[in-house]
């Protein structure tokens, strides 16, 4: 019951946020059907979390869809919503274990070294510290790991799945062009739904 309520949660709230933004921002087309399907394959994966990680695994999956949809339309993300999640997922980080807040400092400077060297723009970095808190939470309370390395290790490894990916799929683009702008949300969505079939 608990899975299906937030399987909805995740559905709803991210088609909500993001027929929000389609009527401020004109660029932004209205969600077309295939992405509720994406919604809904997506949604599936709060099965794969367990009860104790659930409440972490629904506002990561609900940014990554939000995150995706907009970068894959506008090629920008919206800061507004990787503020609120990372707002949301410090607070729950720190209810969840104070500890945790030492490895959120080396992965914002792992994160933000990658904006200096121009691998990544502001607003994929601005993704990635929001995403952290989460990935440490649903660490901590899964396998509860009580230092930050092999947690800082899992969260790279997701950043460099999404690169990994970003190249696969663009690699004829890239071929000609090899400063092709890509966008990283989808492919971070699908570097965190590996990371949940395997972490949460």
């Amino acid at each position: 019951m608990f899975h299906l309520i937030a399987a909805v949660m995740v559905m709803g709230i991210s088609a909500l946020v993001i027929q929000i933004f389609s009527r401020a921002d004109k660029e932004l087309p209205k969600i077309p059907v295939s992405f509720l399907f994406i919604c809904m394959a997506v949604s599936g994966f709060v099965v794969l979390a367990g009860k104790e990680t659930l409440v972490y695994v629904v506002p990561l999956l609900i940014l990554g869809l939000i995150s995706a949809y907009t970068d894959y339309y506008t090629k920008q993300l919206y800061d507004i919503v990787s503020i609120a999640a990372l707002v949301l997922g410090i607070f729950m980080m720190c209810i969840r274990n104070l500890s945790l807040i030492s490895g959120f400092g080396t992965a914002l400077f792992f994160v933000f070294s990658l904006f200096v060297i121009k691998c990544m723009g502001f607003g994929d970095v601005l993704l990635l510290a929001a995403a952290y808190p989460y990935t440490a939470c649903i660490m901590d309370r899964k396998w509860n790991i009580t230092g930050n390395d092999l947690i800082l290790f899992a969260f790279v490894l997701q950043i460099f799945a999404a690169l990994f990916f970003s190249v696969v799929v663009n690699v004829r683009h890239l071929r000609h062009d090899r400063k092709y702008r890509t966008c990283f949300g989808p492919y971070y969505l699908a570097a965190l739904l590996v990371f949940i079939s395997v972490a949460a």
